[in-house]
């Protein structure tokens, strides 16, 4: 097995249509499932990469799964690192085919109430990724015009 591009904790700068680069944070990387991560997106816009000396407690819009070849192909850069804690993981938290899986491990099958609680794991492309940060941005850009 090759080494992951990169570990929970990991924070990220994501370029941006405009030059600049917005924060993510890696939640949880998949050993089982290729090339998945769970990445949180912070609304922290810097003109370049930028680790600031706090986080914000929340993200933009519910973390999404995607892929890390999107990382490698889109010049990610890592600025940082912040341990995952333990509630934290509970964001892994999700139906995948039929079962209950929380990071890598299968936790048993989904009943009905699973499905009223839970989401499912949905993989989201980087372009995805790359239309939701700029539907993000363009709301906050409104909303800061008076």
């Amino acid at each position: 097995m090759t080494k992951p591009l990169l570990r929970a904790g990991d924070i990220v700068a994501i370029p941006i249509l405009d030059e600049r680069v917005i924060l993510g944070r890696v939640l949880y990387v998949s050993s089982v499932f290729k090339d998945l991560i769970l990445l949180g997106v912070y609304a922290l816009v810097f003109d370049v990469p930028t680790m600031p000396d706090a986080l914000p407690r929340s993200f933009v819009f519910e973390p999404i799964y995607t892929s890390s070849i999107g990382v490698r192909k889109s010049g990610w850069e890592v600025v940082g690192h912040q341990d995952i804690s333990d509630g934290e993981r509970g964001a892994s938290l999700r139906i995948t085919g039929g079962e209950v899986w929380v990071e890598d491990r299968r936790l048993r099958a989904a009943t009905d109430d699973d499905y009223k609680d839970l989401r499912q794991m949905v993989v989201f492309g980087y372009p995805y990724l790359r239309k939701k940060i700029g539907e993000v941005l363009e709301k906050s850009q409104a909303a800061s015009i008076p």
